[in-house]
C-alpha cells in the first residue's frame, strides 16, 4: 500500500516521473513488492524463485526507467 503524503502528492501535483515518485514513497515508508517477498521467504511463505518471477518485471521496467532520457513534449 502507498499511502500518498504530502512530499509525494506535491511531486505528483509537478508532475514527476514514476522514478521520482517511487524514491519519494519508499522514503516516505511504502514497501515495494519485492521487498514484500523478500519479508515472506524469511517467513517461510514463499520461495525466492516466486519473488523473482512476480517482480522480475517490476524491476526491470524500474531500472530501464531510470537510465532512459526524458520524453519532449510538444
Amino acid at each position: 500500500i502507498c499511502v500518498v503524503t504530502e512530499p509525494l502528492r506535491k511531486l505528483i501535483m509537478q508532475k514527476k516521473d514514476g522514478g521520482e515518485l517511487k524514491q519519494c514513497a519508499i522514503a516516505e515508508g511504502m514497501e515495494t513488492l519485492r521487498q514484500d517477498g523478500w519479508r515472506r521467504v524469511a517467513k517461510g511463505n514463499t520461495t525466492i524463485e516466486e519473488v523473482v518471477r512476480v517482480t522480475q518485471t517490476d524491476e526491470v521496467m524500474a531500472e530501464t526507467t531510470e537510465d532512459a532520457e526524458p520524453v519532449v513534449q510538444r
